[in-house]
């Protein structure tokens, strides 16, 4: 068999990683992944939105496709928690 020669071409110089930088998004915040908690409320509403308008454009093209419409119901149904029963009164 042939011996190959090593490649004359060196490979290029990897950077060594950047150290993290905390940086906080409130000003009276120590901890930034807190503040980013704290948007996942709002990113369900914006969800939620856009599954109920992707809802009304899916009805009005698969109409008459019970397939793709049972696939888009299984795909977007969120189970919610069960709620707790009110005490009974005494």
């Amino acid at each position: 068999m042939p011996r190959h020669e090593p490649c004359p071409i060196s490979p290029p110089r990897i950077p060594p990683r950047p150290p993290r930088l905390r940086v906080s998004l409130h000003p009276f915040q120590s901890d930034p992944f807190r503040s980013a908690t704290a948007t996942i409320p709002a990113a369900l509403r914006s969800g939620k939105s856009a599954v109920k308008t992707h809802n009304a454009i899916f009805r009005r093209i698969y109409k008459g496709n019970l397939e793709v419409l049972t696939a888009w119901k299984t795909a977007t149904h969120v189970q919610r928690a069960p709620r707790p029963s009110a005490p009974a009164a005494t």
